[in-house]
């Protein structure tokens, strides 16, 4: 066990602090949200132990960045758990319920809240929240980025990296700093909410992921569905209107719909006339606002609904729907989002690494409509059905790459369909793409699974590929050799080790 010295003194007045009565904490995880929790719970004056049965050299990092806060850490694979005697506990949304204790803790009554929750009983501001499978933190980032630009001072944060006990913290050393929040919340997030409230909270869409975690779909979905369980009329729900489950299931909030086909009463919608394409929003039945779609940086069908869930979170806080949409032009999306690598022997290579799941990467692929694709997929098996990749490989592949854990299980899914062959890491992916793809293709990374197999995160993962795409064509000679033929071209990948259960490694969560 190690400890640190004390460093912070309690909270100001510009939180409210509303865990009175509570001595000490136990915070499970020690990764971002982990370490967040910590920090915000120290600032309140409770006794704070961190445990996580991490890697000996997460361990090392996590060791360091709580040295200073007065708090005590129990880290590393096998580390001894420190015990139920604590008032409160705090559940990092990469640690499942089951695990590291956490039931013991609900059986025995202790509270028990994840960082969304704790974060949510301290900070004082308004808030809009999205989750969804696919799409949460672009309209996240274009929402904070709209409420910027209409005068707002908005605090990004949540499952994007920047956990919503920062915003307390922040807010400590400079009260005037943020008047509202925007939150990118996962499904892992939003099993240990109770009293959290969005004013504005948008689910974009459902589709199968995370059922390693879950169990099922259906839970899942209710998962997702808590988003809402704490509004009430005077709060907005965004949802669209294209999922079925998304129209038909009811709320108390008032709804603001966005489509790609219909108007809604109020929400928003694409109008086409011919080949032109207009953002429309319409509010309480009337036209309030419309932009051509030509005028966004933003591209691609998926992106026009993420600009209408973003713009509707924003109308929620009460910013002017014509100044919303006009500000939404000129956003354009992180990397590893469709991020165009460049253009090599007349083709074009595209990172999509940030698709964890078969609908992101349908989304992908429907963006490369007249074009044929080489598709690279696979990487840790989620428990999710593959076989939604069907229509779309079979229009648009010319070839599959698979690497990875799941590559077996997505040929199995997918084959017959295009040629396949399986590849041992990225740098073999990179080649084997250079001499598959045609003048006029694209090759694309966009793997429907999480990276944890082979990689820390995604972003390693579209870096790592990034690097080899470019070190092909700056050494010609590797491509010499590349074997295209075959299911079997490539061995088998090693089997995983199994891990215990540790929230260090974030960044694909639900």
């Amino acid at each position: 066990m190690g400890e640190g010295r004390k460093a912070f003194s309690p909270l100001g007045r510009v939180v409210k602090m509303s865990l009175f009565n509570l001595n000490s904490a136990l915070v499970l995880g020690a990764g971002e949200s982990g370490i967040a929790a910590a920090k915000l719970l120290r600032a309140g004056g409770l006794e704070v132990t961190v445990y996580d049965q991490m890697r000996p050299e997460e361990a090392r990092g996590a060791q360091e960045r709580l040295q200073g806060l007065g708090a005590k850490w129990v880290l590393g694979p096998d580390a001894p758990h420190p015990g139920y005697f604590f008032d409160l506990w705090i559940v990092s949304p990469g640690v499942p319920l089951t695990a590291m204790g956490a039931p013991e803790a609900f059986r025995s009554q202790i509270p028990v809240l994840g960082e969304l929750e704790l974060a949510a009983r301290v900070v004082n501001l308004p808030v809009v929240a999205v989750t969804g499978t696919n799409g949460k933190t672009t309209v996240a980032g274009l929402a904070a980025h709209i409420l910027a630009q209409v005068g707002r001072r908005p605090f990004l944060g949540g499952n994007i990296g920047n956990p919503y006990a920062n915003c307390a913290l922040e807010l400590q050393a400079d009260p005037g700093r943020y008047d509202c929040a925007v939150l990118e919340v996962s499904s892992f997030q939003l099993e240990t909410v109770s009293k959290f409230r969005a004013k504005g909270a948008a689910i974009l869409n459902v589709t199968p992921d995370h059922l390693d975690r879950h169990g099922d779909f259906l839970s899942y979905f209710h998962g997702k569905w808590r988003i809402f369980q704490n509004q009430d009329a005077t709060d907005w729900a965004i949802l669209n209107d294209d999922e079925y489950l998304l129209v038909h299931k009811s709320h108390k909030a008032r709804r603001f719909g966005f489509s790609l086909k219909e108007a809604p009463a109020h929400g928003g919608y694409v109008h086409r006339k011919g080949a032109k394409e207009t953002l429309k929003i319409i509010v309480d039945g009337k036209e309030a606002a419309s932009v051509p779609w030509e005028e966004f940086a933003l591209k691609g069908r998926h992106n026009q609904g993420n600009v209408l869930a973003a713009v509707g979170l924003a109308l929620s806080l009460g910013a002017d729907p014509r100044k919303a949409l006009e500000a939404a032009r000129d956003f354009s999306v992180d990397d590893h989002r469709l991020q165009l690598i460049g253009e090599f022997d007349g083709v074009s290579y595209y990172d999509d690494s940030k698709a964890t799941n078969p609908g992101a990467t349908i989304a992908a692929l429907d963006n490369f409509k007249d074009k044929s694709v080489v598709l690279i997929a696979g990487g840790r098996d989620k428990g999710l059905d593959y076989g939604a990749l069907l229509a779309p490989v079979t229009a648009k592949a010319r070839h599959l790459i698979l690497l990875g854990e799941a590559a077996r299980t997505i040929a199995r899914d997918l084959q017959g369909f295009a040629p396949i062959t399986f590849v041992p890491s990225m740098r073999d992916a990179a080649v084997l793409a250079s001499v598959v793809a045609k003048k006029g293709d694209v090759a694309l990374l966009s793997p429907a699974c999480a990276s944890f197999d082979m990689f820390a995160n995604y972003k390693e993962r579209g870096l790592a590929f990034q690097k080899e795409v470019r070190r092909v064509f700056a050494n010609p000679e590797s491509r010499a050799g590349a074997e295209p033929e075959g299911r079997a071209a490539a061995p088998r990948p090693a089997a995983p080790k199994k891990r215990r259960a540790s929230a260090a490694r974030g960044g694909e969560k639900g």
